[in-house]
């Protein structure tokens, strides 16, 4: 079952591996490190399928110390990554809205 994805950003086009641990898509990454297919400004990322937590992301120094050490790093909800929290869109949105004159119940 494919549980995980590694993501290779090359500045154009992000490149979707599907593996089934954490652990191959960290190794897939670092094959693509060693082979000279990742240059400095490439992003890498590994995301958990089932919650699309990203586990792991680099857009620079791309070294296989941290690609492959096992401490734990904090997960961070795919779209949180993008977008920042629900909560923080919503205010950024309401003071927008605000801004612009939209009140609920004007017209």
């Amino acid at each position: 079952m494919n549980n995980y994805i590694a993501v290779h950003y090359n500045g154009t086009t992000s490149i979707l591996t599907y593996t089934s641990t954490e652990d191959e898509a960290r190794e897939h990454l670092a094959s693509l490190i060693t082979s000279g297919q990742v240059r400095k400004n490439h992003t890498l990322s590994v995301v958990r399928v089932c919650d699309d937590s990203l586990v792991y992301h680099s857009n620079r120094n791309h070294s296989l110390d941290t690609l492959l050490q096992k401490e734990p790093q904090p997960s961070l909800n795919w779209t949180e990554f993008w977008f920042g929290s629900v909560q923080g869109l919503l205010t950024k949105l309401s003071h927008k809205l605000g801004s612009l004159g939209v009140v609920a119940g004007s017209r």
